[in-house]
């Protein structure tokens, strides 16, 4: 591919230039050198604004964002992703909104923000296009934001006592989503996606008290990210990991028993146990740091920094904000 790109950018074919940096972009994201995505997102959007095709004008542009919210650059990411969204407006007015791997990366990044309800109708949305057109992978990728966006409400409405059966029907619609998320892009053979769908479901499961479901899907997770090695995925599943021993460390889980079926509600483990869990989360907050240097994954800082205050014990992991 690269190859490709160099004869391409000799030729001045400007178009098929932006295609293959950002199709490097995207690889450098799957196999964890963050650096080098920036760099290849950066090329594809000279290249693409070079062949003043409005298409790559607004792929090369989320792609180039889903690869600076990697690295921790959300305001930029944010500022790209919204002038990508703007030309699809322009473009398609019908269809104003990002789809595909555009759309998944905007609404990645509204959800790291706080922005649950926007996410969710937006999800809604797309959805509702890519269903009419039958597209698999993108109709499994939709489902995956709706259902993280439906266990982000859960949370918010799970603080007010009176929305007690807004977060009950919040948090059916998130399990069903995220299943079928799960199901889709394994049907599409969409593989080098579906860690997106299991690592979402590993967390509903850990808030449900489903323990033994959440190290399931973060197994899978593994198999299908180590023989790349996919990088992300595996600090997303370290990070997992340990959010999940700190949670049954606390027994905290805090949609159980809202959705059925549900678990029994969890109970605090003996002195011996919690230990174990402790060094645990310990070790997997190591490797997801290594990893976090490693690839420039900037983005998990305050992640690591939230769950180092819980190891450490400064904080309460009851009392961090969700991450979904």
């Amino acid at each position: 591919m690269r190859e490709a790109s160099r004869l391409a950018i000799e030729a001045q074919d400007w178009v098929n230039s932006a295609i293959g940096s950002c199709v490097l972009c995207d690889t450098a994201l799957y196999i964890g050198d963050v650096h080098a995505a920036a760099a290849w997102g950066e090329e594809a959007v000279t290249h693409a604004d070079s062949s003043a095709d409005s298409i790559q004008m607004i792929i090369a542009r989320a792609t180039f964002g889903g690869a600076l919210h990697a690295a921790g650059m959300t305001e930029k990411a944010e500022k790209l992703l919204a002038d990508a969204e703007r030309r699809q407006g322009d473009l398609q007015p019908e269809y104003p909104l990002l789809q595909s791997g555009g759309g998944y990366h905007y609404c990645d990044l509204l959800l790291s923000l706080g922005r649950a309800h926007e996410t969710r109708d937006r999800a809604l949305r797309t959805l509702d296009w890519v269903r009419g057109w039958g597209w698999v992978a993108e109709i499994a990728q939709a489902t995956l934001t709706l259902g993280r966006a439906y266990l982000a409400l859960s949370y918010i409405s799970l603080a007010n006592i009176a929305f007690l059966e807004a977060t009950r029907n919040e948090s059916l619609v998130a399990r069903s989503s995220l299943d079928e998320a799960v199901q889709g892009l394994r049907g599409a053979g969409r593989f080098e996606l579906a860690p997106q769908a299991l690592l979402a479901r590993a967390a509903f499961r850990r808030a449900v008290g489903d323990w033994d479901g959440g190290a399931r899907d973060l197994d899978e997770v593994r198999e299908i990210a180590e023989p790349g090695p996919m990088r992300l995925y595996l600090c997303d599943c370290a990070l997992e990991r340990a959010r999940l021993a700190l949670a049954r460390r606390e027994a905290f889980a805090p949609l159980n028993g809202l959705v059925e079926p549900s678990p029994p509600p969890p109970v605090l483990p003996d002195a011996t146990e919690a230990t174990r869990l402790l060094d645990e989360a310990r070790k997997e907050l190591d490797a997801a740091r290594k990893l976090v240097a490693e690839c420039g994954y900037h983005r998990r800082d305050g992640e690591l920094a939230e769950l180092d205050a819980v190891v450490a014990g400064r904080r309460r992991f009851a009392d961090l904000p969700p991450r979904v």
